[in-house]
C-alpha cells in the first residue's frame, strides 16, 4: 500500500496469523470442489454474491 496518508486502523481491524479464522469459519469451508466454465471454483447454490469473507472488517479510513 502506498500513499502520502497518515491514518492507521485501530486493532479491531488487523488480522494476525494464525488465528485470524478457523477451517470452519464461513467462506473457508466448501463441500464440493467444481471448476467452473471460465477455471474458477464455484457452485452455482453457493450463491457467491453474499460471500462471508474470513478475517475482520475492511477498513477504509
Amino acid at each position: 500500500i502506498t500513499g502520502n496518508g497518515t491514518a492507521s486502523p485501530s486493532g479491531d481491524y488487523l488480522a494476525s496469523f494464525p488465528g485470524t479464522y478457523t477451517a470452519e469459519d464461513p467462506g473457508l469451508a466448501m463441500s464440493q470442489w467444481w471448476m467452473g466454465p471460465n477455471g474458477s471454483p464455484f457452485q452455482p447454490e453457493w450463491n457467491t454474491t453474499d460471500y462471508p469473507f474470513p478475517g475482520p472488517e475492511v477498513w477504509s479510513g
